[in-house]
């Protein structure tokens, strides 16, 4: 049990690894943006 815990973990760390932004490469446009869309998310989105 503990060995299928460890392995659920470090999966979830390494996916988690695999969909990071690096938002050091956007534009201030781009961050503007994206600001702007988490701001104006509605609660169903």
């Amino acid at each position: 049990m503990k060995k299928t815990l460890l392995v659920l973990c470090c999966l979830a760390m390494t996916s988690g690894a695999a969909w990071a932004v690096d938002y050091s490469t956007m534009s201030n446009d781009q961050l503007s943006a994206q600001r702007g869309a988490l701001y104006n998310a509605t609660q169903e989105e």
